[in-house]
């Protein structure tokens, strides 16, 4: 899924308005920024997005309308146009690639009807190929020691919402798939008697990829056992061996980045991230907006941030900037 517009009326935080996020041939734009000072509405046009989705099917409980609506407004809604891939179209046996969905704004009113077949693919938290879903990514988002993986449900009813914590217990994730790799590894060795190197299961390539790719002097190194649990180690290009958790704030999140990115397919889905360069000075904030924008492969990216820099640093990109009056359609 993608969204091709959005129409806000009354939405707690953000601007009345209508977005296009098509291009003059008709296709999602694959980057949207929306720029903006402190209570531009950013987060809050993020958010829309992520209800709408939800209300036309929900990875969870299905969110509670009236939360977003302005306080002293009687009503309010939010209108959103999506385009399906082929995969998706199959999925929900939708004959259309254009479906549009309405949230009301009121916990009292009744719902529009949302088609089943759309309602399945808006559901659908398996993945695979066209099937990309929506994700989240809260600006408080961060890493704890200690912090548990989410278990699978649980993990996958948050997807679309702004819960801080959600993503604290990645490390543990990492921790828990090196472990799953040995195991199988083993089990070659007590199938065949000897293992080669081209046997040995590596299900963290693509996470080791993503982190080479936004922090360019950092390698994820060996996960090691201490005191009765791991640490997770990393090479800097200096010679310097650190834990997870000795990393500075700027490398941490983009570690947990590379773990979004790529522990589950965004391929035709839709990746929204609140402030993208966390921490960062002006010229490596562009250039972390565009290593996600390069990971984020045939997904929709639709970030929020503060940064000006960040304005027109994609060749397909779309900003639009919502405390100068910017925010009506259109391509850059």
């Amino acid at each position: 899924m993608k969204i091709a517009s959005l129409t806000l009326e009354g939405v707690l935080g953000a601007p009345d308005g209508t977005f296009s996020f098509l291009d003059k041939a008709g296709q999602c734009v694959p980057v949207v920024l929306f720029r903006g000072e402190s209570r531009a509405g950013k987060t809050s046009v993020l958010r829309a997005i992520a209800a709408a989705k939800e209300q036309a099917g929900a990875y969870g409980a299905p969110p509670r309308p009236s939360a977003f609506r302005k306080r002293g407004r009687a009503s309010g809604r939010i209108d959103a146009t999506w385009l399906l891939s082929e995969e998706e179209q199959e999925l929900g046996g939708l004959g259309e690639r254009e479906h549009r969905t309405e949230l009301i704004l009121d916990d009292e009113a009744v719902q529009p009807l949302v088609d089943p077949g759309l309602r399945k693919v808006f559901t659908n938290v398996e993945g695979g190929p066209g099937l990309g879903g929506l994700e989240l990514v809260p600006p408080g988002r961060h890493l704890a020691p200690g912090a548990e993986p989410l278990p699978g449900v649980r993990d996958a009813s948050l997807r679309a919402r702004e819960t801080a914590d959600k993503y604290a217990g990645l490390g543990g994730w990492i921790v828990d798939r090196v472990l799953a790799d040995g195991a199988a590894t083993l089990r070659t060795v007590t199938d065949r008697g000897v293992v080669g190197t081209w046997d040995r299961t590596d299900s963290l390539g693509p996470v080791r990829e993503a982190i080479a790719r936004l922090l360019p002097h950092l390698r994820l190194g060996e996960v090691e056992p201490r005191l009765g649990g791991y640490v997770i180690r990393f090479d800097r290009d200096d010679g310097a061996r650190l834990d997870l958790f000795d990393l500075s704030s700027s490398e941490l999140d983009a570690v947990l980045l590379a773990i979004v990115l790529r522990r589950r397919s965004h391929a035709h889905g839709m990746l929204l991230v609140d402030e993208p360069a966390l921490t960062l000075g002006p010229r490596d904030r562009t250039e972390r907006f565009l290593a996600i924008t390069a990971l984020a492969t045939d997904a929709q990216v639709l970030a929020a941030s503060s940064a000006s820099e960040l304005a027109g640093v994609h060749a397909g990109q779309l900003d639009l900037a919502l405390d100068d009056g910017a925010r009506r359609g259109g391509s850059r």
